[in-house]
């Protein structure tokens, strides 16, 4: 039987401050665009930060992104 393909993840990299902020925003239900505006950033910007944080979380798409992140928030009195 053939494994499930996982997802590359970036060895020992985090998220920066603004990657982490546009993950909490999708994860509470903002779109990237209203995140941008959320965030007071350009729309091309949000969508670099949600990219890396993807790539950093080893996801593909926002369904793995927001699993994985809810990882790395375990014990994360800030969020």
């Amino acid at each position: 039987m053939a494994a499930a393909h996982q997802p590359h993840k970036e060895q020992g990299t985090q998220l920066s401050g603004r990657e982490t902020e546009i993950m909490r925003l999708i994860r509470d239900g903002s779109s990237t665009k209203m995140a941008a505006v959320e965030m007071g950033i350009g729309l091309t910007t949000a969508k670099e930060y949600r990219d890396r944080a993807y790539k950093k979380l080893g996801a593909h798409n926002t369904a793995q992104a927001l699993g994985a992140f809810a990882m790395t928030q375990i014990g994360d009195t800030t969020s």
